[in-house]
């Protein structure tokens, strides 16, 4: 089956590809290679991945991996993400189906078979990912990036965490972030709702300690896995070694009682004290474009780190997006739209993750509408399976509506959205990375069922987005979209008032369908980066207050302002932006980096938003 994939053999192809920059002045890992591979990372689809080989360490840093679409489909062995949806279809509905003939009772047989074939297992050789042993194990000499000036320290970005239950023994791979506190002490951040922190549960349950094993690198398709959102039961290396039609071999760890990936560029082992106290991790710059705020997690133990010879340390930074885990949720998206609407609901006909939402803030789907209440009906469906049940906002089109084409859907909130029997409020889990509620993981949700309403072709929704100057010299943005309006935006300097009393204003009764109140420094000139704080910092049952006039005209208003030292709101994070010594420094040696004329930094807009330095906002005031 030829040679084990690795991360040096993808970084040879996207070279020959000239799809590589590699960078040989020095960069550090303090927020410079951060602040180059954002502004590389404005590019989009542009792009190129990014080979930092002078950190100040002994291993370069690679970057910028999954941050295009074809970078992602080369990952994923496919051409398109129809057909790759379609082969991960048959490849889950080979381990969880319940055939009901003999002829598919052999098709499962047969693909079962094939899975056989590609199923992990342990290697018999000498793994590359302990070639060599750092003895003693330091963290500190990894070129792990700090990528935000308030974050609290270096973090690894793109960690594959491995876990086991203490008494079922199933694995689990999971990706999240670890901070660095000093050469053998790291914190995990995982939230409460995922796999990994139950296993931390279960170990302190029985009060024992509880062993890890953390890769780095390797193909990757690994890291890819470690973020899919694969049915109970199903195997991330499972999952690699079918797309790759490979399996992945593994190795068992120098000090702990777990197996690793042979391929890993990097292996970090040890474990957590789950008797002791948990230590306070963070913040840090987070892929909702705000930061994260200190919160308490539990302290990893270092007993062993050992590495390829020439391995490859393995980055990504996440900021305001759209970043290169924008690619990674697409690519999800993509491929698990035909199971996840086969097992949630057999009238989506498509449905979109939009990344100004970050995954979580906003889904759009298309749906056969049948029956009376099915809009509602999906809703509860959406809020309450798997992660989708994160969802803040949902909206719900017309199967001939394309959940992914902005323009037409934007165009169906537009009409839906003077009529308040369209929206439908509810309440529930939140991701743990949601500022807006007043409560930490849970709050209010949105339906707005935007089906029934005229459509056209998208080409004919031409976005028209005004500013005009009041005279009392605030600007108020109008915001069109085909010949509907959509939205007025109201910038204000009060970032105090009550909403409630805002609505008093004469700019806002005279609004359209939607009335958006932002801060007056928010960067809500640009309708991207508006859609993106209004999802981020509108807590639907707080922050949403929908008015009409006698002549039957409606307005929602939506309160997207800061709300830092309010009463009743939990403290406010600062968006994320460089800072102006690092902004120079990149822009004095960009000539010497190899990536063209000057990409100008991506935090430039930003900053004027951020309410103070650190990475909690400072600015604000009780209204009440």
């Amino acid at each position: 089956m030829g040679k084990t994939p690795s991360l040096q053999d993808f970084l040879h192809k996207l070279d020959r590809q000239n799809d590589l920059a590699r960078i040989d002045c020095h960069c550090a890992p303090t927020l410079e290679i951060g602040e180059i591979a954002h502004r590389a990372m404005s590019q989009t689809e542009k792009s190129k991945a990014l080979l930092f080989t002078n950190t100040g360490t002994p291993f370069p840093v690679a970057i910028n991996l999954y941050g295009s679409s074809r970078r992602m489909l080369q990952i994923l062995r496919h051409a398109s993400f129809n057909t790759l949806a379609e082969h991960i279809e048959t490849f889950i509905d080979s381990l969880t189906a319940q055939p009901t003939n003999i002829r598919k009772r052999l098709a499962v047989v047969s693909q079962l078979a094939r899975v056989a074939k590609i199923a992990p297992r342990r290697s018999r050789r000498a793994a590359p990912c302990q070639q060599i042993s750092m003895n003693p194990p330091d963290l500190t000499l990894l070129p792990a990036l700090k990528c935000w000036p308030a974050d609290a320290a270096p973090f690894l970005t793109l960690p594959m965490v491995i876990t086991e239950h203490p008494e079922t023994h199933t694995h689990n791979v999971g990706m999240y972030r670890i901070q660095i506190i000093n050469s053998r002490t790291a914190a995990l951040h995982w939230h409460i709702h995922k796999t990994g922190a139950a296993h931390y549960r279960a170990h302190r349950a029985l009060g024992k300690p509880m062993p890890i094993a953390v890769a780095l690198g390797g193909d990757p398709l690994l890291g890819y896995c470690a973020t899919a959102p694969l049915p109970e039961g199903i195997d991330e290396w499972l999952l690699a070694g079918f797309l790759r039609n490979r399996r992945v071999l593994l190795s068992k760890a120098k000090t702990v009682p777990l197996l690793v990936p042979a391929e890993a560029d990097f292996i970090i082992e040890g474990y957590v004290d789950t008797s002791a106290p948990l230590f306070l991790e963070g913040p840090f710059g987070d892929h909702t474009g705000f930061y994260s705020l200190a919160d308490h997690y539990p302290t990893f133990h270092v007993t062993a780190i050992t590495h390829r010879r020439d391995a490859i340390f393995p980055a990504t930074i996440v900021g305001i997006p759209p970043m290169e885990d924008a690619n990674i949720a697409l690519a999800t998206e993509r491929i698990f739209n035909v199971p996840l609407r086969k097992t949630l609901a057999p009238e989506i006909t498509s449905f979109a993750l939009p990344s100004a939402g970050v995954a979580h803030n906003l889904a759009i789907a298309s749906v056969k509408s049948v029956y009376p209440a099915q809009a509602e009906r999906l809703a509860n469906l959406f809020w309450s399976t798997g992660q989708l049940m994160f969802t803040k906002f949902l909206l719900v089109v017309d199967e001939t509506v394309d959940p992914h084409d902005w323009r037409a859907t934007l165009h169906a909130a537009a009409c839906a959205a003077s009529n308040a029997t369209r929206f439908h409020y509810g309440y529930g889990p939140l991701d743990a990375l949601d500022h807006s509620s007043p409560k930490a993981c849970e709050g209010g949700k949105l339906l707005l069922d935007a089906r029934g309403v005229p459509t056209s072709s998208s080409a004919a929704y031409q976005l028209d987005y005004q500013h005009q100057t009041q005279p009392n010299g605030m600007d108020i943005g109008t915001i069109r979209i085909g010949k509907v309006e959509l939205a007025t935006i109201v910038p204000t300097k009060d970032c105090a008032t009550p909403l409630a009393e805002l609505t008093a204003e004469q700019p806002v009764r005279r609004a359209a369908p939607f009335t958006i109140v932002v801060d007056a420094s928010a960067p809500w000139r640009n309708p991207y980066l508006l859609l993106w704080l209004t999802l981020a910092n509108c807590a639907p049952d707080v922050d949403m207050l929908t008015l009409g006039d006698a002549n039957g005209k409606r307005t929602t208003i939506c309160d997207a302002r800061m709300k830092s030292g309010w009463e009743g709101r939990r403290p406010w994070p600062n968006p994320v932006a460089s800072d102006l010594s690092t902004i120079n420094a990149v822009d004095g040696k960009w000539a010497s980096l190899g990536l063209g004329p000057l990409i100008p930094s991506p935090s430039l807009p930003i900053r004027g938003y951020q309410n103070g330095q650190g990475a909690e906002a400072s600015r604000g005031n009780d209204p009440n």
